[in-house]
């Protein structure tokens, strides 16, 4: 996730001390848009963020944090392990009676995807995190916003 925040190194489980991850839909990409990559995610992670119920002036303030892209090559296979438990279960179930996967509205399928339990390796099942409700605490606690 590219925001800018000093990272805790604690090791509890908890949405305290994770840095939260969502997934976003992108779909339907052409040479050119890749020109604009950082307008894009930018987009498509406030409207992913206002598809989960998130207030404005929550997602005003998380703009100034983001911070462009980075990609990097380095992914530990617990990450690995989400990604591809997000595709398999998720994503494809959604896409069972859909012809096209151009079809999926990207906001809607994001904020549907970040919806549901997940684990940390190590982590107890009675201990999930979910991605939607733990950004928005993530968010709230970085902007100040949860302190009003």
């Amino acid at each position: 996730m590219p925001i800018s925040t000093p990272s805790t190194g604690a090791t509890a489980f908890s949405s305290a001390t994770i840095r939260p991850a969502l997934c976003c839909l992108w779909r339907g990409w052409k040479k050119e848009h890749f020109a604009r990559l950082d307008f894009w995610f930018h987009d498509l992670f406030a409207n992913t963020l206002l598809k989960q119920g998130c207030d404005t002036s929550l997602i005003e303030k998380t703009h100034p944090l983001l911070t462009p892209l980075r990609f990097d090559t380095s992914c530990d296979r617990s990450v690995q392990g989400s990604m591809r438990t997000a595709r398999m279960m998720e994503l494809e179930s959604m896409l069972c009676g859909v012809p096209d996967v151009i079809n999926l509205l990207p906001y809607n399928t994001s904020a549907q995807l970040n919806h549901r339990p997940v684990t940390v390796k190590g982590m107890k099942a009675s201990e999930c995190l979910w991605p939607d409700r733990d950004m928005k605490a993530w968010l709230e606690t970085v902007t100040g916003a949860g302190l009003y």
